[in-house]
């Protein structure tokens, strides 16, 4: 007899410990305030490749980590690289600490220590460019900046305001302000 009224007296308590501690009210889900940015998917080890009008590949586009933003129309970059390789021309690699590109991945803003790199294979010495922000366009190879530029192709060097290029056609131009060493 005395274990079960301990049994009974256990159970009022499990009953009663439920009952106190259950919601009393259920919230409505908070709606979204003007100003919050709706929130998009993200991706670690991010992988992009863009095809040529015959499905060749032409560029990849690489990056630590990619965010959506569904209200601008934009993807978030981290730490970006660009492999550039439309097929019979010479390779390039761009690079970037951060950048944004628009969902269809037609123009990229890269920004934080950009740099552009020629691949050659026959040995010829490879174009080093750097600057603090470009714009890249994938469709046309077009690489574009008003930052100071800095130019390196084996011995020589060259430094200067704003950048026009065309990757596919290996040509990169300086806007304005342009100063260079050439050594032998």
């Amino acid at each position: 007899m005395r274990n079960l009224l301990l049994i009974v007296l256990l159970g009022a308590a499990a009953v009663a410990s439920w009952w106190f501690s259950r919601p009393t009210s259920v919230e409505a889900p908070r709606r979204q305030a003007e100003g919050d940015t709706e929130l998009g998917y993200y991706l670690r080890g991010a992988r992009m490749l863009g095809t040529d009008m015959n499905g060749r590949a032409v560029y990849r586009i690489l990056a630590d980590r990619l965010e959506e933003r569904p209200n601008e129309e934009r993807l978030l970059l981290e730490r970006v690289q660009i492999e550039y390789h439309p097929p019979g021309e010479l390779p390039w690699v761009i690079t970037a600490g951060s950048g944004s590109a628009t969902r269809d991945h037609s123009e990229l803003e890269l920004k934080d220590g950009v740099e552009i790199r020629s691949q050659p294979t026959d040995g010829s010495a490879p174009v080093h460019v750097t600057t603090a922000a470009l714009t890249f366009l994938p469709p046309s190879s077009s690489a574009d900046t008003d930052q100071h530029v800095v130019i390196d192709v084996g011995n020589w060097h060259l430094e200067g305001v704003g950048l026009r290029s065309l990757l596919k056609d290996e040509r990169v131009e300086l806007k304005s302000e342009v100063h260079g060493k050439f050594l032998p």
